[in-house]
This record gives structure tokens, sequence and C-alpha cells, in this order.
């Protein structure tokens, strides 16, 4: 699962030009504009990650005096990148919350989301994708959690002397589709199940019977459920689905496109 909240050291400090009460910081990949003075160098602090739910009480001020959003129950404000006298700030920067003032609770890298009640903020799911569920994602593939460059920051940055190929993960909605063969499943009466083949959003299993879901939809037409069976692994294939309706189509296509970044062996994890 996606680290929204961690304890990270603050690696430098760069002045902005023209402005007195903040500063650039950098906490691995990550630039933050926060309050001038408030943290040194190899400081610990709290980043919270872009795309993050903050409650309210934990950051008041990013409501700018507001009545706060609403996401999940929970009040409070998603993080996005904004720029300030020029200066790029992706996330937030907090100090330590008194309840992690002891020193033995806490290292570098610690995991403190669910701690501060952070959630994962999502765009609202068009009609055409929401589908008719099944149940929960299955337990038994792995949901698409990718890390972002600026947190692989200490092991890309020894070697960027080397080869890179840069390729881009587009933002679409999540798709997954999974295969495994049916000697090791058992229904809910001990019976073998022969095969089972499953497609899903970032969250959920969809029908299959339901083709008017573009999920559903782009599964079927791609052919992927009968190569996955000649091939005869147990799979999963996790890419993003852009297109018409999603996200803007900020690509600009006509139809719907699923481009796979991912595949995961059942087997081996």
């Amino acid at each position: 699962m996606r680290k929204l909240a961690t304890i990270r050291r603050i690696a430098e400090i760069r002045p902005i030009e023209n402005a007195d009460a903040i500063e650039h910081v950098r906490v691995d990949g990550w630039w933050v504009v926060g309050k001038k003075g408030e943290f040194q160098v190899n400081d610990l602090a709290v980043y919270i990650e872009i795309d993050a739910w903050c409650p309210h009480e934990l950051a008041p001020f990013l409501s700018k005096g507001k009545e706060p959003r609403e996401y999940n129950g929970v009040k409070g404000e998603r993080l996005k990148t904004v720029k300030l006298r020029g200066a790029v700030s992706q996330g937030l920067l907090l100090p330590i919350p008194t309840e992690l003032n002891d020193p033995t609770q806490f290292t570098e890298g610690l995991d403190i989301t669910e701690l501060l009640g952070i959630q994962k903020w999502e765009p609202p799911i068009p009609a055409q994708l929401r589908g008719k569920i099944v149940g929960n994602f299955p337990s038994w593939l792995r949901k698409t959690d990718e890390d972002r460059i600026q947190n692989c920051f200490k092991d890309v940055s020894p070697r960027l002397n080397e080869s890179w190929v840069i390729e881009e993960k587009v933002d679409g909605s999540s798709m997954t589709v999974g295969y495994r063969k049916g000697d090791f499943i058992l229904d809910k009466d001990g019976q073998p199940i022969p095969e089972e083949f499953v497609v899903c959003s970032r969250n959920l299993s969809l029908k299959l019977e339901d083709e008017g879901n573009t999920f559903v939809r782009i599964a079927k037409e791609s052919g992927i459920q009968d190569a996955m069976k000649a091939y005869g692994r147990n799979l999963g294939i996790s890419g993003e689905l852009i297109g018409e309706g999603i996200q803007g189509n900020k690509y600009d296509i006509k139809g719907h496109r699923w481009l796979v970044f991912n595949i995961f062996d059942v087997d081996t994890g």
C-alpha cells in the first residue's frame, strides 16, 4: 500500500527569490514550500504526499479559512501540486506530532498514514466505469500502487551515470485482469472450480456479463482472457484505461485504450 505520510529527513533547503517568509525544502526527490526557519537540514519531519486527503484538524490552514470539504466522511482537503512565488510545492511538511516525540517511537521512513487518519484521494468514477460489482478486489491479485520516482531518489541518484529509458505511466483509471487455473480453487461447497478470470477496477471485481461497462468491454475486445488461458499461468495484468470520459481524456483519443505497465505472477508473488 502506498505510504502517503512518512517520517522523512530534510535533505536540502534553498531560498526562494523575493520571498521572506517561505523557503524551498527537499525530502528525497520531493520539493516542498515551507515556513522559513521551521526545519533544518537533517531534521526529521512528517512528509505528506500529493493526492493525500488530510483531515482538517491535522492541517486546518489548507482550507484557507473556508468550510473544509468532505471525502469518505472526513472533513479536510486534498493535497495538490501548487506554485508559491514561482516555486513548485508537492506535498506538505509538518513537525513531528507530539504523540511521536519519543524517539523510540519513530524512525526515518516510518509509515504514519493510518495514525494521522490520511486517505488516498481518488477521483469520482464515471458512470460508464462503475459497472455491476461481484465483490472486492480479489485477494490473490495485487492492487496497483506504483512508487513515485521522487520516493526512489536514494536508489536512483547513485546510478544517474548509467543509461536509462524514461517512459510515462499515463493518467487514467486503474484496470487489472487476472487468470488462475482451477487446480487449487474450491467453491463454497468445497468443489473445484475449473478456472477463474476477473476484470477489476482499482478496488472492485466486476461482473463479466455487464458488457455495457467499459472495463469489461475492453477486456473482452482485447482477447486477453483467451490469451491468458492459452498461456496457462496464474497471472494478473495491470494497466491504465484511458480515453473518452476518463480523467477528462487528456490524451485526446477516440474510444478507449488499455495500456499495460505490470504483470504479476500469482504463484511466486
